[in-house]
């Protein structure tokens, strides 16, 4: 565990990023920590850099805290270039972001200047620290202590002994702080927006008006996605009031959608359940439609949406979404994280991304493989088998007795050992008592044994087929289980 980040407070006491865990709680016994998240530092910095678009189309991120805009051509816009560094430095301020920023030629040189330079004055390359080549860690280290503090030291060295003691990779850092060769950075895309608006000369504020305006953006709206062979999942209706006040009404798809009835249906559904109602006050004189969440869409799909046996059916799920909520309506999705039989699927909304992968399909597609039902806890049974690692010759459950024609297995699963099932409480424990506090006779790798599972795919003498387990280690001194987990059809 080693400092991913620090405040200013942290960085005065003398800690740094890469220091032990350990080593910083000896130096600062009351030091504050979390878990880092690089999750959300990635969405925070693309969120930055989509606050950097206004400026120029073309940026690139540079985690873990850096972004690169190319404003050739657009400091013209703010007077000079020293006046768009001043409003995007307020701008960001004023949100709460710390930045330092630094222009240069190249990307690599207004990299060096953002972190490395004086804001105050002009610095020379000649006058850079060596840490603003972007190098390794190891590498500065080495060059440091060879010496070389000052990039300027660098560039008096022969660019052959330099390839021959340090290799390629100063070189090329050299070359890009230069301009004499670029980096290999990756633009972000400006997002394509679909969305229609209607401004109108007089104010609305009838359901029924809002409505028939809306079935008209709908068509406008599916022209486009359809042109593009994409369709929404989610929808948006934003409501401009004449006070400055917007209304905005959200629905959601299980499909993608590009039908403009089907897109002016669900907004029926949202309208029929506002408590408030539409609060139009004065009237609505603006109205805009934008499609969130777009997804490319086969000619399967749109034939599907325009008709089809399934369609009702799907009208269904999303009027029920829409009207009682997205966790209303939800379809089972594969839980990848765990192979345990009654934790490998999770109920998740229409609305949500949800895929099978080979492994899952090649599971649960089969019958013969996975019982399509399972019992909720798993109802225990009496086994006779030949030897312990046998498959059943014979179960009794609930008072009846089964004989066994035909078994396949065993497929062992075991649990993760996160998740291991936790010991049953003693008698003692059960009545209110302390349980006892001295640990099973067992070993180590004994304990473990008791997590795994050998499944078994069975069939009666009448025909009826079972999935039964056998739980605990086969060794003669751990207690042997038996369950019966599916019925097969």
């Amino acid at each position: 565990m080693r400092l991913d980040a620090l405040n200013e407070a942290a960085e005065a006491m003398g800690l740094n990023v890469g220091l032990p865990l350990a080593t910083a709680r000896a130096r600062v016994p009351d030091l504050q920590v979390m878990d880092a998240d690089p999750a959300a530092d990635q969405a925070f910095l693309a969120a930055i850099g989509e606050v950097c678009r206004r400026y120029t189309p073309a940026f690139a991120l540079d985690p873990p805290a850096g972004v690169h805009l190319d404003i050739t051509g657009a400091a013209t816009l703010f007077g000079s270039e020293a006046a768009l560094v001043d409003d995007l430095s307020a701008r960001l301020r004023r949100q709460g972001i710390k930045v330092r920023i630094g222009v240069g030629p190249t990307f690599a040189l207004a990299w060096a200047l953002a972190r490395h330079g004086d804001g105050a004055r002009p610095v020379a390359v000649r006058d850079l620290p060596v840490s603003a080549l972007r190098l390794d860690p190891a590498d500065t280290g080495l060059l440091q202590r060879l010496g070389l503090r000052r990039v300027g030291q660098i560039l008096d060295i022969p660019r052959a002994t330099l390839s021959r003691r340090l290799g390629q990779t100063l070189l090329h850092r050299l070359d890009e702080t230069l301009g004499l060769r670029a980096p290999a950075l990756t633009l972000v895309p400006e997002p394509i927006l679909f969305h229609v608006q209607h401004r109108l000369a007089e104010p609305i504020a009838l359901e029924a008006q809002v409505l028939r305006l809306c079935r008209w953006l709908a068509a406008r709206l599916g022209e486009k996605l359809e042109g593009r062979r994409v369709g929404g999942r989610a929808f948006v209706l934003d409501l401009f009031r004449v006070d400055g006040a917007v209304k905005r009404l959200v629905v959601q798809s299980s499909r993608p959608l590009c039908d403009p009835a089907r897109i002016t249906a669900l907004f029926v559904e949202r309208l029929a359940i506002l408590n408030e109602g539409l609060e139009a006050d004065f009237g609505f004189d603006l109205l805009r439609l934008t499609a969130e969440d777009v997804q490319s869409i086969g000619q399967d799909t749109l034939d599907f949406m325009s008709g089809g046996d399934d369609r009702d059916l799907v009208n269904l799920i999303d009027r029920y979404a829409v009207r009682l909520g997205p966790e209303a309506v939800s379809r089972l999705a594969p839980a990848p994280e765990s192979r345990i039989p009654e934790q490998a699927v999770k109920a998740t909304p229409f609305a949500d991304r949800a895929t099978w992968s080979d492994e899952a399909a090649a599971l649960y597609d089969d019958v013969l493989l996975r019982p399509l039902t399972l019992f909720a806890p798993p109802q225990p049974i009496s086994v006779i088998a030949g030897v312990p690692e046998d498959p059943p010759q014979q179960f009794t459950w609930r008072r009846t007795t089964h004989r066994v024609a035909r078994a396949e297995g065993p497929e062992r699963i075991a649990w993760e050992w996160r998740q291991a099932p936790e010991p049953e409480p003693t008698p003692s424990a059960k009545a209110g008592h302390a349980p006892k506090t001295e640990p099973e006779p067992l070993g180590e790798l004994q304990q473990l044994d008791r997590t795994f599972r050998d499944y078994y795919r069975i069939e009666d003498v009448e025909g009826r087929r079972y999935w039964v387990y056998r739980e605990g280690a086969v060794k003669p001194d751990t207690p042997t289980r038996w369950f019966l987990h599916g019925l097969f059809p």
